[in-house]
């Protein structure tokens, strides 16, 4: 567990580096991750089920339609843990 919470903090950095230089690829990256991480530790759904959308958001209006596709995956199984 302990490194999960080390791994939610990288994650949370790597978001704002990511925000700061515009990077939407790395950042949909950075907010899928921290919603997995979130599902895992926590069970904080609600918020992981709100980075997996901006997550989702990013990556398909930037065009990258296969991470996309693996975002829609991890949104779909938050939502099914959700219940």
């Amino acid at each position: 567990m302990f490194g999960q919470v080390i791994a939610k903090e990288l994650h949370k950095e790597q978001e704002r580096i990511c925000r700061e230089l515009g990077n939407k690829c790395r950042l949909a990256y950075s907010l899928i991750n921290q919603a997995s991480v979130l599902v895992r530790v926590g069970n904080q759904t609600k918020h992981a089920l709100a980075l997996a959308d901006e997550a989702y958001r990013l990556a398909a209006e930037n065009g990258y339609v296969a991470l996309a596709k693996q975002i829609e995956g991890i949104r779909a199984m938050i939502r099914e843990s959700r219940r």
